[in-house]
């Protein structure tokens, strides 16, 4: 540890080292920089291109599902049209079935089941009388809807297949049967999901988050959440995915890049996903040639910095010993001659002419140093007299001085007091003086309230008299709504009748035949009259039904409005009469607020009297304590200044000795 330390120590004093190091850092941390810099874009660049091609192959292969999805469910929807299917006969259909499975590898059987869910024909006999009722594309083919089945097991091959059904119609639009159509799911996966890069691996997650095809078959058939995957990589899998896209995944310290699309027919997903250091693989190379040209240029430039740094550390270290001494305290050493006229020569030549320069510079501080302590030993003993002598003055002062501001103090507290008395009697006086302005103004605002009170009385009985008048008005509006109610009734009525008249014409006219023809459209348009008639009069009806209940409803309210004014003009006659007794209240208090006002008055003018004598002798009195003060404070300063002198000489003395132990330090000869 020690020996550690010592290398440390010896490279932070070393400028020759310090050079080495400086060189190194110019010349490697802008390569080291560029490296970095270049092998960062150019992973950038692969992981990007990989990204663009993981997109194009995942659109391509998308793409190509939809495709071969949608023909087959083109071929399906095109036979279920065919006259020999809608025929829904199975000697005419199985001959069909079985050619369009000949046609083609991709289906194990092709059937129609009837509106029933069952099969009544197929590519093979295996599949007749086979209920479908209860399956869901029997379910959506029969809404008329063309739809995929979730993948299923074969029971007659093993095979993984998906059902494509499609609608029967007949003529008439109406949905009759289905057709359908198992397909093999392993060619589908065979043609487009066959995987010649072992790197990568391919999953394909149908609409129920189950894996259908991976490079891992231990995980074929499960749901998502059945799977050791991570949860990050669970969710990635989970998550719909409606558009092509990208994504990175960090798992267990390895990342991954991963592209995913929607196969749209089914609502399928498809993955892509490859680990990031098999997409960086060619990138590694420009690392090892980036860092064997930064090994090759650390040896040059290490090679050129010692050159360099000992042609300018030589001439450094001359100096270096020479400042040395003069630290130590030597000005008597030979002259500091270099070789070289740059910056470090300079340096040598100022340092000797600092040297000459400090050698003076000494022999005369040391003889101002002898000088200064003798003269400070003579400053010190004055100033201890003159210290003693100011002390004494100052203590008899402040006694004096003390018993001056007792007495004004005293004195200030009594006229103080006087002053708040009479301040106090004068509030008394001003607020009896306000009160009784006051109980003036109130007798006036009550009267006043009185005189508005009889006011409304008198408006109120004259809202009661109109009340009552639209109150008869609203009567007499109700009884002539029930008279209109009753007209429209009857025009009701007879529209009903006219009605049953105009239905009994056109039968009439029927009977009739050829001859009643023209009587038959008159009562035709008798009969939509009426109808009209009808359907407007029972609106009239309606509209007065409502109007007579607003009509009761506001008669309620006015004969509530009336009690509610009645009620009022009690309550506003009970408040004049409180406004009376309020009057005479107020003016009994207000002839006793005169007296308690001429009584203040008296007393607050000598109260003023008394606090003028004593504010006068307390200025007397303050006048004296402040010279005292003064005095004082002059001696105490007096004090302080002659500590502070005697304070300096001795520290003067002091720094009068220390240097003349520092000058001694220094050789000058």
């Amino acid at each position: 540890m020690s020996m550690f330390r010592e290398k440390i120590s010896y490279v932070s004093k070393s400028i020759r080292i310090k050079l080495l190091i400086w060189f190194l850092l110019v010349a490697l941390v802008p390569l080291v920089a560029s490296s970095m810099l270049t092998y960062s874009q150019s992973s950038q660049e692969l992981v990007r291109k990989q990204q663009e091609s993981f997109r194009s192959l995942i659109e391509s292969k998308t793409q190509g599902m939809d495709e071969w999805l949608d023909r087959r469910m083109s071929e399906i929807e095109l036979a279920a049209k065919t006259e020999t299917i809608q025929s829904l006969q199975p000697a005419r259909m199985t001959p069909y079935l079985k050619l369009i499975k000949a046609q083609s590898d991709v289906y194990e059987s092709v059937g129609v089941a009837g509106p029933d869910g069952i099969v009544i024909a197929g590519s093979s006999d295996t599949s007749l009388g086979v209920n479908l009722k209860d399956r869901d594309y029997f379910g959506k083919g029969m809404r008329g809807e063309t739809s995929y089945s979730n993948v299923l097991n074969s029971k007659s091959t093993g095979n993984r297949v998906i059902v494509i059904a499609s609608p029967i119609k007949a003529g008439n639009g109406n949905v009759i049967g289905l057709m359908y159509a198992t397909v093999n799911f392993e060619s589908l996966t065979y043609n487009f999901l066959q995987n010649e890069d072992a790197s990568i691996n391919i999953t394909l997650v149908d609409e129920r988050q189950t894996l259908q095809h991976s490079s891992d078959k231990d995980v074929l058939g499960k749901s998502i959440d059945e799977t050791s995957y991570s949860e990050a990589y669970k969710s990635i899998l989970k998550n719909e995915k409606k558009e092509l896209g990208t994504t990175a995944l960090t798992e267990a310290g390895v990342e991954y890049l991963i592209a995913y699309g929607p196969i749209q027919e089914t609502g399928y997903s498809l993955f892509y996903s490859i680990k990031m250091d098999e997409v960086l693989k060619s990138s590694k190379s420009i690392q090892l040639n980036m860092i064997l040209i930064m090994s090759i240029a650390a040896v040059v430039v290490v090679a050129l910095a010692i050159y360099v740094s000992g042609t300018i550390a030589k001439p450094i270290k001359k100096v270096t010993e020479r400042v040395k001494q003069i630290a130590s305290g030597n000005l008597s050493g030979s002259t500091l001659i270099l070789k070289s006229k740059d910056e470090v020569g300079q340096l040598g030549t100022h340092i000797q002419v600092m040297t000459d320069s400090l050698r003076d510079l000494i022999g005369k501080v040391a003889e101002t140093a002898e000088q200064l302590a003798s003269s400070s030993e003579e400053l010190t003993a004055i100033a201890e007299e003159s210290t003693q002598t100011s002390e004494q003055i100052s203590q008899s002062i402040g006694f004096v001085a003390q018993g001056s501001e007792t007495q004004a103090e005293a004195l200030e507290q009594t006229s103080i007091a006087m002053d708040e008395m009479s301040t106090g009697i004068q509030k008394i006086a001003s607020s009896a003086s306000g009160v009784s302005e006051a109980a003036v103004t109130a007798v006036e605002e009550v009267n006043r309230g009185n005189e508005e009170v009889r006011v409304a009385v008198a408006q109120m009985n004259q809202v009661t008299q109109s009340v009552e008048g639209t109150a008869e008005t609203i009567r007499s509006l109700e009884e002539k709504s029930q008279a209109i109610h009753q007209t429209v009734q009857l025009i009701f009525d007879i529209s009903g009748q006219t009605n049953l008249l105009a239905l009994n014409a056109s039968i009439e006219a029927a009977r009739a035949g050829e001859h009643g023809r023209g009587f038959a459209v008159v009562a035709g348009e008798v009969k939509k009259l009426a109808e009209q008639t009808g359907a407007a009069t029972k609106e009239i009806a309606d509209t007065i039904n409502e109007v007579l209940q607003a009509i009761g409803k506001a008669s309620t309210s006015m004969n509530h409005g009336m009690a509610e004014v009645a009620s009022g003009v009690q309550r506003v006659e009970q408040v004049g009469q409180t406004f009376n007794r309020i009057t005479e209240a107020i003016q009994s208090v207000n002839d006793q607020i005169h007296d308690i006002s001429a009584s203040s008055e008296q007393i607050s003018a000598g109260t003023e009297q008394v606090a003028a004598s004593m504010q006068e002798v307390a200025g007397i009195v303050k006048g004296a304590s402040s010279q005292l003060e003064k005095v004082s404070q002059a001696m105490t300063d007096q004090y302080r200044s002659m500590e502070e002198i005697s304070s300096s000489s001795e520290s003067l003395s002091v720094t009068a000795g220390e240097l003349q132990e520092m000058v001694g330090k220094f050789r000058l000869k």
